[in-house]
């Protein structure tokens, strides 16, 4: 099982890098025919952010996590490609979302009524992980707002989850897909602010990230 998942994510990541290398040698090819020209930096990719984000699942506390991203404008592939994009992400979760779980048992007896005494003792159970994603993007302008654009994106993810304390650990892959908005501030700047569902859990319950970042165009 383990190894199985390690396959999967070097597949997932050499397709995704081989795609992004295809588009920047397209790229490089237009750039010395003086198409346009790219830093460095820019000839493999075309943007990348970093965000936080507030992660869920259900009967949990919301936790925090680090989100990390970096996307390849298709269109060096065809003009049919002109708002797609390929994107990469990696999560990491900083504040685990925690699970509350109340146990009641019987702790001696009335001395008087023989009646039993009752104590509760509260757990707390929380989920660390860490994801890689690879995702189709889909952008568009809004017309009618200045400078925003909407994003959809689906694709696959490997999650790796570790539960505390000392309830096991597990590596999933599945299903993942998002929707948000991109604002211009600056020429090289956005703003991102995204909804993100990974349907990887054990517990059969997607995992939910709200997040809001920058993102910077090279």
């Amino acid at each position: 099982m383990k190894n199985a998942y390690w396959r999967n994510s070097i597949v997932a990541l050499t397709s995704a890098g081989l795609l992004i290398f295809s588009g920047n040698i397209l790229a490089a090819k237009k750039s010395s025919k003086g198409v346009h020209s790219k830093s460095q930096a820019g000839t493999y990719l075309d943007y990348a952010d970093a965000s936080l984000a507030m992660s869920s699942i259900k009967d949990y506390n919301m936790g925090i996590s680090l989100n990390l991203s970096a996307g390849k404008h298709l269109k060096e592939f065809s003009k049919k490609l002109q708002n797609v994009f390929l994107e990469v992400e990696l999560t990491k979760s900083l504040l685990a979302p925690s699970l509350d779980v109340t146990y009641t048992e019987v702790n001696g007896f009335d001395p008087i009524t023989l009646e039993p005494r009752y104590q509760s003792t509260t757990d707390t159970y929380t989920v660390s992980y860490f994801s890689v994603g690879a995702y189709g993007v889909y952008k568009y302008r809004i017309k009618q707002v200045a400078g925003l654009s909407a994003r959809g994106r689906a694709g696959f993810a490997m999650l790796s989850s570790s539960c505390s304390p000392d309830c096991g650990s597990e590596r999933n892959t599945g299903l993942s897909f998002g929707a948000g908005v991109v604002y211009d501030i600056k020429k090289d700047y956005d703003i991102i602010a995204e909804w993100t569902q990974l349907q990887i859990t054990s517990g059969g319950d997607p995992l939910n990230h709200i997040y809001g970042g920058i993102q910077y165009k090279f």
